[in-house]
């Protein structure tokens, strides 16, 4: 093999490494702490015993199955302590975001701090909860 067959080979793998992380959802498991409408409170498996239960949205995008069978978020009865298995997919993770604290200019979301570009008021530093791309109730 030649020193440029192996630099291309080389390029190749590398490029289906990262095309294969960059497609890979991240896969959460735990039990339910809290429901409420639109979303899930999970205290993960792999959590320390002071670690905070982690929210995820659930969307009518959210593919929800409980024994295999399709089912929908809002018509299901949700118990606390319920094994879940939480898939996020890439771009959708938990993180943090600031808002404008005026209700009328609630739309404005930035990804830094700074004023908002609607009323100049600071921006407010919010979690973001992550959205389930895939929820998989045991029974």
């Amino acid at each position: 093999m030649t020193s440029v067959m192996r630099a291309v080979l080389g390029v190749v793998m590398a490029m289906a490494v990262v095309v294969g992380v960059a497609a890979k959802p991240a896969t959460f498991k735990g039990t339910v702490a809290l429901v409420e409408a639109g979303r899930l409170q999970v205290k993960l498996a792999d959590a320390k015993a002071d670690d905070a239960a982690v929210w995820f949205d659930v969307t009518d995008k959210t593919k929800v199955t409980r024994g295999g069978m399709h089912a929908v978020f809002n018509n299901i009865r949700v118990n606390l302590g319920e094994a879940v298995t939480i898939v996020v997919n890439e771009g959708d993770e938990a993180g943090i975001e600031y808002r404008c604290p005026m209700k009328s200019d609630a739309d404005v979301v930035e990804a830094q701090p700074g004023k908002c570009r609607k009323c100049g008021m600071n921006l407010r530093k919010t979690d973001r909860a992550a959205k389930a791309a895939e929820l998989q109730f045991a029974k």
